[in-house]
């Protein structure tokens, strides 16, 4: 998700973003304040927070200069009240904006479960229900999910299946 807004002193438009590190890190600029130690260090930290079993976000920024807004909101524009209004096009004109961005950091959240969780999941085991987990979430954060919420036990065989897995 990003915003864009003007700074407040030099009137210079910014584009801030937040989002799954997948998304983010492979977006970031390869040159001046993104050294690879900064990038290396957050990835890690990432990973540490994903363990842990916190929900992770990445936040970086994008100076924008007032040719390439301009640019972008004029074609954004195009596209919004022509008849190809589509979330296709949409999507493009988002991607050619969301790039090169300025790593500012990461985040890790602890997303605790509502009150109940691992309750409910026992009683819908012992009605004979087979209880699975599908996510989005980083694969360490969505296994210690599972973890506090009873969906798997020391007794459970964990099968991971993601974007290299053979199917």
């Amino acid at each position: 998700m990003s915003i864009i807004f003007r700074h407040p002193y030099t009137n210079e438009p910014i584009l801030f973003t937040k989002g799954a590190d997948s998304s983010i890190m492979n977006r970031l600029d390869n040159t001046g304040l993104n050294s690879r130690e900064l990038i290396t260090a957050t990835q890690e930290q990432i990973d540490h927070y994903s363990r842990l079993g916190l929900r992770t976000l990445v936040i970086a920024e994008r100076l924008l200069t007032e040719d390439e807004l301009h640019e972008w909101l004029k074609e954004v524009y195009e596209i919004e009240t022509g008849d190809e209004n589509s979330t296709e096009a949409m999507m493009i004109m988002m991607d050619k904006l969301e790039r090169n961005f300025i790593l500012l950091g990461a985040t890790g959240i602890e997303d605790r479960l509502q009150n109940g969780v691992p309750e409910t999941i026992d009683a819908l085991r012992e009605a004979g229900m087979h209880v699975w987990m599908l996510t989005g979430d980083k694969q360490e954060t969505a296994v210690n999910i599972a973890r506090s919420a009873n969906l798997i036990t020391p007794q459970h065989r964990v099968m991971y299946i993601n974007s290299r897995s053979e199917v």
